[in-house]
């Protein structure tokens, strides 16, 4: 839950989580909920708010080019001296959002096996996924 919620925060879905004085432990609660399917809407999945197996992949993936594209921003600023400082919206913003679109394009169109179904008529009459 913590991982998930650090992650829609990041992304500017979801507000900071306060931590249960008691416990020290965070929850997935409705906010949470809403701004997972906030996340999956704009990724073209089925806003459930369910954070299932193609979901989990999807922000798997998207959190993996993140930090690809940043080491790389990284590396090559070190092996290049004269290299301009890099601002998110700058060359970074573009290497991370066509590398992220690239893995997404790669999850969606050649997994195929494991979906989320949000219940509905589509899901009975296609007979569910498969």
């Amino acid at each position: 839950v913590e991982w998930l919620q650090d992650r829609l925060e990041t992304m500017k879905f979801l507000q900071s989580r306060e931590r249960d004085q008691a416990t020290g432990a965070r929850y997935f609660d409705g906010d949470t909920r809403v701004a997972l399917a906030a996340w999956q809407r704009e990724r073209g999945l089925p806003p459930s708010g369910v954070f299932g197996p193609l979901s989990r992949e999807v922000m798997m993936a998207e959190t993996t080019a993140v930090d690809d594209a940043r080491r790389l921003v990284r590396t090559t600023q070190q092996q290049v001296p004269f290299a301009p400082s890099v601002t998110p919206g700058g060359v970074a913003g573009t290497l991370l959002g066509l590398f992220a679109l690239v893995q997404l394009k790669s999850l969606l169109t050649g997994g195929g096996g494991d979906q989320e179904v949000a219940p509905g008529p589509s899901a009975a009459r296609s007979g569910g996924p498969g």
